[in-house]
This record gives structure tokens, sequence and C-alpha cells, in this order.
């Protein structure tokens, strides 16, 4: 399953605004890559993953495997990979008419309360 297919199962994507649901679990800090080739990979594989959805993801994937450039989908725990799960998450926001929000504020990802924080100007 691709990442675009695990946000429609979750149903309780909620916005929320810098409140704090579960103080016990360490939020998590989004930070764009330094790279900004890299970034703009990102950005531009976001956004084609919303519009064609899980199959080009796959097909990325399989053809990016082992290639330093493609890292960010395989590596799970990087923080090329939690910038890539949060650009698809924003831009979906705004795909779904509910404005820039989380663009510009915290959101929560899941339902263990993990806060994760936007990062700076990007």
């Amino acid at each position: 399953m691709c990442l675009l297919g695990a946000f429609s199962e979750q149903v309780d994507l909620v916005l929320k605004l810098n409140q704090v649901v579960t103080p016990n679990v360490p939020d998590i800090q989004v930070v764009p890559p330094e790279d900004d080739h890299l970034r703009h990979l990102i950005d531009t594989m976001a956004m084609y993953v919303l519009d064609d959805g899980c199959a080009f993801e796959q097909a990325i994937m399989e053809r990016g495997r082992g290639k330093a450039l493609f890292s960010f989908l395989f590596d799970l725990t990087s923080i090329e990979h939690t910038y890539y799960i949060w650009r698809l998450y924003s831009f979906a926001q705004v795909i779904l008419h509910l404005g820039i929000l989380a663009y510009f504020f915290t959101f929560w990802l899941s339902m263990d309360g993990t806060k994760w924080l936007k990062p700076g100007p990007v």
C-alpha cells in the first residue's frame, strides 16, 4: 500500500491548532532537506502522487530502489521521509479545499496523538 492509500484509511485525520492531545507523545519536527534539488524532487513527487495516485508512487519506488536520490521513500526514519509525508498531507489539504492551513499550522497525522510541527520557511 502506498502512503497516499494510508491517508485514505485514516478517517480521523484532524487538523488541530497547537493543542496538546497526548502530552507523553513526542512532537515530530518537520525539517526540509538542506539540498534544494532533493527538496524540489520531494515536493514535485508529492504533487504527482496526489495527481496520479499510488501507482505512480509504486513505479517510482520500483525504479528508484537502490538510488540515493530516492532513499527517502525507503528510509522511514529519515528527515527527508518525514518531510515527504508532511508534504503529501499539506498538499492534500490544499487540494481538499481546506485552505492552506496544513502549511501554516501543526497537525496530527495518526490516532496516537503525535503532533507534526511544520517546518520553517520552505
